[in-house]
């Protein structure tokens, strides 16, 4: 008696497993960094500012980085770090969803939270006082990047379906 192989079952279920354990690995936010960020890490660490000679009424943000600040390509003189209360939606050219919210207002500081969202995510929170800031804390995680590995998953799962596939017939035939 000759036994069908599984076919298309076979990559259904290897690549719904595979997903699955990619999907959760990839979505749970990692706990974030506090102390000893990498030099990664510091060019990422996203930073808004206000010029303090605008000309303009609007309000304009300017972005830097912990990196930046850190190798002193930023003039001190001529941003500020307070920044005005709630959410913010920062224009950077690209592509980028650049989103900044102070969360926390004090009378000497803030506690501002900068969202970054492209290739990948990352959170960057600081106390902002007027003249410096001093990191909290730093996450990334995957973010759109995430499509390039699950491809990946839908090759593999099909070589790896096909070979399962291909030895299952193999058996069938040796035993008929």
């Amino acid at each position: 008696m000759k036994r069908n192989s599984p076919g298309l079952i076979t990559f259904l279920v290897l690549y719904a497993a595979g997903l699955t354990a990619f999907y959760s690995t990839t979505t749970t936010l990692p706990e974030p960094t506090t102390a000893n960020f990498t030099e990664a890490q510091e060019r990422d660490f996203h930073i808004a500012a206000v010029p303090l000679r605008q000309k303009r009424a609007t309000l304009a943000i300017v972005v830097t980085s912990l990196a930046e600040i850190k190798a002193g390509e930023v003039d001190p003189a001529a941003i500020g770090f307070l920044l005005p209360e709630g959410h913010i939606d920062v224009q950077v050219p690209g592509h980028d969803l650049n989103q900044v919210t102070v969360l926390e207002r004090h009378p000497d500081w803030q506690l501002v939270e900068y969202r970054f969202s492209n290739a990948h995510n990352s959170v960057s929170r600081y106390r902002a006082f007027t003249d410096h800031i001093e990191p909290v804390s730093y996450r990334s995680y995957a973010g759109a990047q995430a499509l390039f590995p699950a491809i990946g998953l839908l090759i593999a799962a099909a070589l790896l379906s096909w070979f399962i596939n291909f030895v299952w017939r193999q058996v069938a035939g040796a035993e008929a």
